[in-house]
């Protein structure tokens, strides 16, 4: 949520419901998706991701967003360039977490619905789609680092 608070205070966020969001890029250009499939966090991934169709190029994308370890183990290898992305990402992960800031990592991947799991979506629908699927192959996006703010009267808990 905080992210989604950060995109809407730069104005690229703009709206979402149960089976769309909307966000506006640096010019103004409104995209809208729909949501195919959500992979909420668990333990084990320590991650969470999401399945979106842009509804003007039909094209699909996942998002994810977690524990800088997990996103690791997603993200492509093999492309210098990205290395070299994924390099410097993960240097400033380093400085976030000295700082004592929570850290996020994020990624992205276009489907390609050639793939053998399109047929099982065919036939069963989104629901049938497992993360494992589709967090493979990963495009680093960034890393946030935030303050995790005790909440009121947590002192005195403690």
């Amino acid at each position: 949520m905080e992210v989604a608070k950060e995109l809407k205070d730069f104005g690229w966020y703009k709206d979402r419901d149960t089976d769309s969001l909307d966000l506006t890029n640096e010019t103004g250009e409104v995209s809208k998706f729909q949501l195919l499939r959500v992979f909420e966090f668990d333990s084990d991934r320590k991650a969470m991701s999401v399945v979106v169709r842009d509804t003007a190029t039909k094209k699909i994308y996942v998002f994810v967003k977690g524990a800088d370890s997990s996103i690791k183990t997603m993200l492509k290898k093999g492309d210098p360039a990205h290395d070299q992305v994924v390099k410097k990402v993960y240097e400033d992960v380093e400085v976030f977490a000295e700082q004592g800031l929570r850290t996020l990592t994020f990624a992205y991947r276009e489907l390609n619905e050639t793939t053998e799991w399109v047929s099982e979506i065919m036939l069963n629908g989104w629901d049938s789609l497992r993360s494992r699927d589709v967090e493979t192959e990963m495009t680093i996006c960034g890393a946030t680092g935030v303050e995790d703010l005790l909440q009121e009267n947590v002192k005195v808990c403690i």
